[in-house]
């Protein structure tokens, strides 16, 4: 629990955020868990898990 009028001790962080640059399209088809099924605009199916 924080007392009044001291500081937590945890400095926020500025995030940049997710670089997307790599990423590409696709439509998750079936999921299991944590792991999806994506396919990709040519069709190609992929397992994925974050």
């Amino acid at each position: 629990m924080k007392r009044p009028g001291k500081p937590s001790g945890h400095a926020r962080r500025h995030s940049k955020g997710p670089d997307t640059s790599q990423c590409q399209r696709g439509l998750v088809v079936a999921k299991h868990g944590r792991h999806v099924i994506v396919e990709d605009e040519a069709g190609e199916r992929l397992i994925c898990h974050p």
